[in-house]
């Protein structure tokens, strides 16, 4: 099956089970410097724990710790600088915009999960054609995420395992948001690799969801897949495949 088509499906079931209301594709300090004299004592600076600044969330930090895929990951060393609401990036790129308000967002199209949603998917100008600026928040650092595309997509994990398990991996291979999930599986539900979460399948969608963004309509052959969890983005790559 043609992956965009495969997709708009699965979104279609999606839409019945998080109710997103409505087809998600419908119209579519630094410290200040102080001149001290030369003889002036400089005392050593600490902060009382209590008091300490609370540190900003790393993305890919939990990955790292779960050994996540290193050929996703833009390591540990800290997130891309926030670029301002509206910039439009390249196909696959995904930047933390830390300065979003609320009108900025455009039309939410999906959240998930229903009840008490940990993300929710803004399009910028619902009903455009060409590429433009979506935008996820809930993340662990307090900025959305954004990236360019015409169509984008929550599919929950449940979903992903009906699909993802129902195609062997010589016709699509294993991405890196797969191992990634297989993974956190692991962890939380106690069963191996491309067996069903099971009856822990809600605690997983708790935090956790896949998101499918395509650069363009009809018969694409390639889009971005990319897995939230716990609030970050936990790995993120550019998948390819024909129809079958």
């Amino acid at each position: 099956m043609n992956p965009l088509l495969r997709t708009i499906v699965a979104g279609g079931c999606l839409a019945a089970l998080v109710g997103c209301g409505g087809d998600p594709l419908a119209g579519i300090g630094r410290l200040s410097e102080v001149d001290l004299a030369e003889d002036t004592a400089i005392p050593a600076m600490t902060l009382p724990e209590d008091t300490a600044e609370t540190p900003v969330a790393r993305p890919g930090l939990l990955r790292q710790m779960l050994g996540g895929d290193g050929a996703s990951a833009r390591g540990g060393a800290g997130q891309p600088p926030s670029v301002p609401a509206g910039t439009l990036l390249s196909f696959g790129e995904v930047k933390p915009v830390c300065d979003l308000p609320e009108a900025r967002r455009g039309k939410q199209i999906q959240a998930f999960p229903e009840r008490r949603a940990a993300y929710r998917l803004y399009d910028s100008e619902p009903g455009r054609t060409t590429p433009h600026p979506f935008y996820i928040t809930g993340f662990a650092d307090g900025c959305a995420r954004t990236f360019t595309a015409v169509v984008a997509l929550f599919g929950a994990p449940e979903m992903h395992e009906m699909l993802r398990y129902g195609l062997p991996a010589e016709v699509q291979p294993y991405s890196a948001a797969d191992r990634a999930y297989e993974q956190i599986k692991s962890r939380i539900c106690r069963v191996g690799r491309a067996q069903p979460c099971g009856a822990k399948i809600a605690k997983i969608e708790k935090d956790t969801v896949f998101v499918s963004v395509y650069e363009a309509y009809g018969g694409t052959s390639r889009w971005l897949e990319m897995l939230l969890h716990a609030g970050e983005v936990m790995a993120s790559d550019i998948k390819a495949g024909g129809g079958g």
